[in-house]
């Protein structure tokens, strides 16, 4: 049975406002890397709040790319109030709805020291495998093997998110965005049972959310020569 992990996230106007403004999601440097997590889904099966769709696909293939897990099966499932009071009930016995939910699908520990996520060694349930092949001239190399692997789900409910963002005078997709990296830590190993695990795991989330800021700046300041050149 899935184990769901998740409180309410902790965040704040100032934390939110690091993000970066609306990413162009019809940019070539989004295409390419919503084409390089080719095991990603985000669903939406809620139709009463309105929020980008693409935009949370964008975000979600960015951070996984951050991370370096693109090769990597990430559900993040976006719901409604109902959904989520059923699931915080079946898998934490709180009979209520909440923002997000983590259901990790594998046993990952946060790393022990504190270093960039793209210079983190992989997970040993992510490490490539290796299998022994003979090649042309009949010796044998180690091929890495890689197969899609389930990282885990997200669940987020719409109209909780949404509450939530004109409580904290935030937008919406902005308020999505903080959650999916909430969410993703969890995923990772991360946890706020205690204050010390909290800081540890706010601290995270501060940092990826500082990088797929910087990640966002930097496509469309490559995309933004190509757009000139295409106008002109």
């Amino acid at each position: 049975m899935r184990r769901a992990i998740c409180l309410f996230a902790r965040s704040s106007s100032a934390k939110h406002s690091k993000l970066a403004p609306l990413a162009d999601v019809s940019s070539t440097a989004a295409a390419a890397a919503i084409a390089a997590a080719p095991a990603l889904s985000v669903r939406n099966t809620q139709r009463t709040v309105s929020f980008s769709h693409p935009l949370l696909r964008l975000r979600a293939a960015r951070l996984l790319s951050l991370l370096r897990l693109e090769r990597y099966a990430l559900d993040v499932w976006v719901t409604n109030d109902i959904t989520m009071r059923r699931l915080n009930k079946q898998y934490r016995g709180l009979d209520k709805t909440t923002d997000v939910l983590s259901f990790p699908f594998q046993q990952l520990q946060p790393p022990e020291t504190d270093v960039p996520p793209e210079e983190r060694p992989l997970p040993p349930a992510f490490a490539p495998e290796m299998d022994d092949s003979a090649d042309v001239d009949g010796a044998v190399a180690a091929v890495a093997i890689d197969p899609v692997r389930e990282l885990g789900q997200i669940v987020l409910s719409a109209p909780r998110v949404a509450r939530d963002a004109v409580t904290e005078g935030v937008s919406i997709d902005a308020r999505f965005n903080r959650l999916l990296v909430h969410g993703m830590c969890h995923l990772l190993g991360y946890d706020h049972e205690n204050e010390s695990d909290a800081a540890r795991m706010e601290h995270e989330e501060d940092r990826l959310l500082q990088a797929l800021r910087e990640q966002e700046e930097h496509a469309e300041e490559q995309d933004s020569p190509q757009q000139k050149n295409t106008a002109g």
